[in-house]
Order: C-alpha cells, then structure tokens, then sequence
C-alpha cells in the first residue's frame, strides 16, 4: 500500500533529521531521498509532526538521562577548579559564575514547577 511506504519514508526521515551528521533539513532530505518540498508537505501532516516531536522528545530524554549521569563528575571538576589557588582568578571566577548561574536556573525552574503543580491542582 502507497500510504504504508509514506509511513516508512517518514520514518526514516524523522531518524535522519535526528542524526548528527546531517546538519539541516535539506541534508537529511538527500540522505533519506526525499525531496525538500515533500519533506515541507509533511510538516503540514499532524500525525507526521506529532512523531517527530516524540522523537526528539526520546532524544531529549535520552540526553537529560545521560547528563544526570555525568552531573556529579561535572560539578566536581567545577569545585576543584573554583578551589585551586594555582587555577588563575579569573578561572576561579568564571567556575563561580557558572555554579551560581546554573543554581539561579534550576531554582527558577524548580518555582516554575511548583506554579504549574499548583494551578494544575
């Protein structure tokens, strides 16, 4: 069926879009083989971008997992960088800046979190 080959197309283009080496929409349209305009066609396909947004949603998710794991090995390299006296001072102060830029961020995120709670609730 014609519409089951559409769906395998998209497929693959929704991967391709989401792979590193191709670096904009028209390189990850050669490399699946699909013409930009058709790819620009699906963009007006509900069901085409609702599975496009869940894939980069996986792929946000997978790279949030990823950076969780690695944040404890990240602040680390931050705080010794911050307490070493031979680090130059404006290294120690670009280390502070980024501790307390990243808290301010996630403190904000965290009140957004409780807004939207609340108002959900």
């Amino acid at each position: 069926m014609a519409d089951h080959g559409m769906k395998t197309r998209q497929a693959k283009m929704i991967a391709a879009l989401l792979d590193p080496q191709h670096r904009n929409q028209e390189t990850a349209c050669a490399a699946v083989g699909v013409p930009v305009r058709t790819f620009q066609n699906w963009l007006l396909d509900a069901e085409f971008v609702a599975a496009l947004r869940k894939a980069e949603a996986d792929a946000i998710g997978e790279a949030t997992r990823r950076l969780v794991m690695v944040a404890p090995s990240a602040v680390a390299v931050v705080v010794s960088i911050m307490a070493d006296k031979k680090s130059p001072p404006t290294v120690r102060l670009r280390a502070a800046g980024q501790v307390l830029d990243t808290l301010l961020r996630l403190r904000e995120l965290h009140d957004h979190e409780e807004r939207l709670a609340a108002l959900e609730s």
